[in-house]
This record gives structure tokens, sequence and C-alpha cells, in this order.
């Protein structure tokens, strides 16, 4: 009995003299691991450029730092380790601190910069942070990293002043744009002169930018109607100057100078047009512009017209006929001669068409090339016999198909006028 319990005895001894070895044996990797986790933080965090800190996951306790972060915000080491994450954190933003570190823990990881931290002499920081959970000393952690972001700040700060700078200027500019916009609507004919003038009649007109180079002018007479579209050099701004001066010399060679033979009011208003540039001290200036001018007496059925690059469409019984303009512009040219004037008898229901290039030039279709002249003819021809209303919706609609998502590429004038 007495040796029973001595073996039992010493059985109990070595099981638990393995016991504590065991112990002791977690507890010794268990501590080198802790010194392992430090060591690999310090050897990470001592040659980052960002703040860095491990806190503790209930608390919010400071378990660890880097120098960076010592200096971002003006405390030494020691003093951070004594503190913890809320000490850090305006009074009036620990609530949301707290959620932070609730989402955190619940998501594993985030990014935030909408909580600044304060700096040992009081100064708020602002910084952009992102934070994982890692295990720490044992216990669960997280790890922040501290990046100061107040130039970033400050530059985007700068850039959104800057902007909004802009924005205002372009606001200015863009309404001055649409004060000349109303100037230069005051010229075009209005509604009412162009239903008693022209009568059975269509007009597109789609100004690339808010102004237009492009314009389309009627008047009359005792005895004939006049009409005619106009592009002038350029678009926008540029284009819409130019055709100030066009609408001005044009009409000056009507009533001023009663010409009413249309190749006669080109010749004027060429001259009227170079005089203006050259008393502007730009002799040999290239701004100038096209024109399809027509002039119809409706007692004779007679139509003259004469062009300056810019041809006359005349649909009649299902057929298109083209009277071509002369090859030279209104403004500087060399080799320059007189514009010839065609004389052509129109009967009633006949379709008459002048246009400036933006149409037949728009960029479009499954491969992004031009519209083109010829596509365009087809397109006259195709819709003649239709009403105003018709052929107006035809040419909107034609157009806008073409050109797609692509950018307008020149103002669109087309004057379309039944005898």
């Amino acid at each position: 009995m007495q040796e029973t319990l001595i073996i039992s005895s010493f059985i109990f001894l070595i099981l638990s003299v393995l016991l504590l070895g065991i112990v002791f044996f977690w507890q010794r990797k268990n501590i080198n691991s802790l010194r392992i986790e430090k060591a690999n933080f310090e050897s990470i965090s001592n040659e980052a450029n960002d703040g860095m800190l491990v806190i503790d996951i209930a608390d919010g306790r400071i378990h660890n730092t880097n120098p960076a972060l010592a200096t971002m915000l003006g405390y030494s080491h020691s003093q951070l380790t004594l503190l913890s994450l809320f000490d850090l954190h305006p009074k009036n933003m620990l609530h949301r601190s707290s959620e932070v570190i609730a989402d955190v823990w619940e998501k594993g990881g985030m990014v935030y910069q909408d909580i600044p931290f304060i700096k040992a002499d009081g100064v708020l920081l602002s910084a952009e942070c992102s934070a994982k959970v890692i295990p720490y000393a044992g216990r669960p952690s997280v790890l922040i990293y501290v990046r100061d972001i107040t130039e970033r700040l400050k530059m985007e700060k700068e850039i959104s002043l800057k902007n909004e700078l802009i924005e205002e200027k372009n606001k200015n500019i863009t309404d001055s744009i649409r004060y000349a916009k109303r100037i230069q609507d005051s010229f075009l004919p209005s509604k009412n002169i162009m239903d008693e003038t022209l009568q059975d009649y269509f007009v597109l007109f789609k100004p690339k930018d808010i102004v237009s180079g492009d314009f389309y002018w009627v008047s009359k007479n005792d005895k004939k109607i006049f009409f005619a579209a106009i592009d002038c050099t350029g678009h926008g701004v540029p284009g819409a100057f130019v055709s100030i001066v066009a609408f001005v010399h044009i009409q000056r060679a009507l009533v001023r100078y009663n010409k009413i033979i249309p190749s006669e009011m080109l010749d004027k208003l060429n001259e009227g047009v170079l005089e203006f540039f050259s008393q502007q001290g730009k002799s040999g200036i290239k701004d100038g512009m096209d024109i399809a001018l027509c002039s119809l007496d409706r007692e004779t059925m007679q139509l003259e017209f004469s062009g300056a690059n810019n041809s006359m469409y005349l649909v009649r019984n299902n057929e298109l006929l083209e009277f071509k303009a002369d090859k030279q512009p209104i403004g500087e040219y060399l080799n320059r001669k007189p514009f010839t004037n065609k004389i052509i008898p129109v009967k009633k229901g006949d379709m008459v068409y002048l246009c400036t290039d933006g149409y037949a030039d728009q960029f479009g279709g499954q491969k992004g090339k031009k519209f083109k002249y010829s596509q365009l003819e087809k397109l006259l021809l195709s819709m003649a016999e239709n009403t105003k209303e018709e052929q107006m919706n035809t040419m909107e609609t034609t157009i806008e198909n073409w050109k797609g998502n692509l950018e307008q590429t020149d103002d669109i004038t087309v004057v379309g006028v039944r005898i």
C-alpha cells in the first residue's frame, strides 16, 4: 500500500513537471512571438514616411507608434504610448472615432479622412488614415497608417478656387456671347418679313456655337424679292463679327446703291468688304465670305442667281438642276473677275435651295466621313414635293442622325423657297 502511494506520487510529480514544461514552452514561444511582432513593427515603421500607430481594440490605448507619427504630431514616442487614440482626436469627434474603430473591427479595415488629429501644440492636423485589424501583444488591435494631407487639401482648395474663378469668367464670357447673339439675331429677318416676302419657305439654321458665321438675308423692293445664304470665314465670335460686316454691305448695295442684279450686288458687297478691312489697317486680310444670292420677280417668273463659291439648286418635275457659283469668295482674292449673273425662268411649284457648306461638310455616319454634296443633292431631290414643315423636319432629322455623337463641324444654313 505504501509502495503504491509512493509510485502515484512519483507519477504525479513527473506529470506536473511535464505540464509546467509545456506551459513554460508555450509562454516562451508566445513571448518570442510577441517580440517578433514588435520587432517586425519597428523594422517596418521606423522606415515609413507615414505615421503608424497600433491601438487596443477595446479602449484605444496606444501600444506602439513610429518616429514619423511622433514628428508629425510633435510628441515623443514615450509620450504617445501613455495616450489613447481618443486623446489625439478632438472631443467633439470622439463619437465618430468610436464609430470608425467599430467599423474597422466589423469590416477588417477601412480608409477615412474626416477625423483630424490634435498635435502637441493644439493645432489640428488633417490626415488620411487607413486602418486594419491585427494581433498585437496577444490582443486584437488596430494598425493605423496616418498621412498628413494638409498640403494636399490646401492645393485642392486652391484648385477649387481657381476652378470657381474660371467658371465665373466662363459664365461672364458666355453671358456676353449670348447677348451678342441677341444683337446678331436682330439683323436676321423676322418671321413676319419672311412670311410676307418668301411665303412658302423653310430655313434650317444651326450655329455651331452660340453665335454664327452663317446668316440668311431677305429683302425686297417694288418688283423683286431677294434672298441669300451667307457663310462668313470661321464660326463663333470671329465669324459673327464678319457676318455683321457682310450684312451691312449687302444691305447697302441694295438700298444705298440701288443694285438689284445679284452679280452687281456681289461686286458691290466685295468692294465694301475690302474697303472696310482696308480702313482697319488690315489690307490683305483673308476674312471674307461665300454666298448664294437670288432675286425673284413673281410677275415675270424670272429668277436671277449669282454666287461666290456656293451654288443654287432648283428641283422641277423630279429633276435637280445645279446652277454653279463663281469659284471666288467675297474678300481678298487674286485674279478676281466680276461675278456672273444667271437668269432662270421658273414655274409655279419649283423648289429653290441655297446652302452653306456646313451641311455637306458634317462628319458622321458609320465611318465618320463627310455627308458630301452628292448625298445632299439626293436628299433635296427626294423631299422637294413635300410641305415646308416636312422638308424642314427631314433635313433636321437627317443631319442629326448622321452626326450622331460627333461634334457639329461648322455652322449650317439651308434656305428652301417654293416658287
